[in-house]
């Protein structure tokens, strides 16, 4: 694995919620930082979904892994399958449309929350047409419409797994609060725009994606180790 390839890690999962979060966030946490990553970030479920969202929102625990560096996969697998009933993993290429700058301190929770969306392309559409709806028509719209704060896009290169889920992509939105996402007004760009702007994203990824096997959460996150350049780097290139 070279050393500035980026690996992201899931794991899915029923029961406790709260066990759940102190398994990823104390007992694997400790493991992961000890595999010696150049970067890690852990995103997870820590909330109870709201009880109404326009955004589709998966009931079940999960966590995402975010892992930098020269770590083995099969050694983050074996850290994580202790949490939940399923773990899995991609690697992937990011690029960063919209990067946030830290101003808090390694390891305690980001402000904010993220929208977690992992897509799986329309079955009508190649690899190349999806591609350039995700990349070229649906992120500057998405960017125009929603209020976000951060945004970071993960194209899937490889499934590290046999029983890896066939998605293809997987976009992290970050907001600075949850009335951001939560409230259609805010999220699909005001009080004089919010009805036009749900049907102009919901008519695009109804286009370019399928939204029957598409699966989104709302995390929190929790950036634990972070090379500083690697930010600097995919804004230039994102």
């Amino acid at each position: 694995m070279d050393a500035s390839e980026k690996t992201l890690f899931f794991v899915r999962g029923i029961g406790d919620r709260g066990r759940f979060v102190r398994d990823v966030l104390e007992r694997a946490r400790t493991s992961l930082e000890a595999l010696g990553p150049r970067a890690l970030k852990i995103s997870l479920t820590e909330q109870a979904n709201p009880r109404f969202s326009l955004v589709p929102l998966r009931r079940k625990n999960l966590a995402m892994v975010s892992v930098t560096g020269s770590v083995d996969p099969s050694a983050v697998i074996r850290v994580l399958e202790g949490c939940g009933d399923e773990v899995f993993g991609y690697r992937v290429d990011e690029s960063i449309p919209l990067a946030i700058e830290r101003t808090w301190p390694l390891g305690e929770r980001s402000p904010g929350v993220v929208l977690l969306t992992l897509l799986v392309k329309h079955p009508e559409l190649d690899r190349e047409a999806f591609m350039h709806e995700w990349h070229g028509v649906h992120t500057p719209k998405a960017l125009r419409i929603h209020p976000m704060w951060g945004y970071v896009r993960n194209v899937v290169r490889e499934r590290l797994t046999d029983s890896t889920p066939p998605f293809d992509g997987v976009v992290e939105e970050h907001y600075r609060t949850l009335a951001d996402v939560m409230n259609p007004v805010r999220m699909f760009g005001g009080p004089r725009r919010f009805v036009a702007g749900i049907v102009e994203v919901m008519r695009h990824v109804r286009h370019f994606l399928d939204l029957r096997r598409t699966e989104n959460y709302l995390l929190t996150e929790y950036r634990v180790l972070e090379a500083a350049q690697d930010v600097d780097e995919k804004r230039a290139t994102g």
